[in-house]
């Protein structure tokens, strides 16, 4: 295998044999079961924020950061009710979760139509 993929560095080709071997599949599901695949939605959540927050400060304003963050807040409560239900937490932690992303919702909802009827 190692001549099929020449060229390629140890992490590649550990990598690649990793796809062909079907470990990735394990792994996949190691991040389901653990509960990680939320923290790695998590992060992209948040990256998605900063991009957003510093294109919003260097080009011209056409949102605000609180609709960004009221915009982002109900799916942040839904990733982490879905944590929850994942790594089999109280069924208290889950209700709390998405009830927080019902209250994030309906003030993202308030906010849009509030500025629909200004602007």
């Amino acid at each position: 295998m190692h001549r099929l993929l020449g060229g390629f560095d140890d992490a590649s080709y550990q990598l690649a044999a990793c796809v062909v071997e079907g470990c990735l599949v394990d792994m996949v599901e190691s991040l389901f079961r653990s509960g990680r695949i939320a923290d790695v939605v998590i992060a992209v959540m948040a990256l998605e924020a900063l991009v957003f927050a510093v294109a919003a400060r260097t080009r011209s304003r056409t949102w605000s950061l609180s609709a960004l963050l009221a915009g982002l807040l109900p799916g942040l409560f839904l990733v982490l009710a879905l944590k929850a239900a994942l790594v089999q937490a109280p069924s208290l932690w889950i209700a709390a979760a998405l009830s927080a992303a019902l209250v994030a919702h309906l003030v993202d909802v308030r906010l849009r139509l509030r500025s629909r009827q200004t602007g």
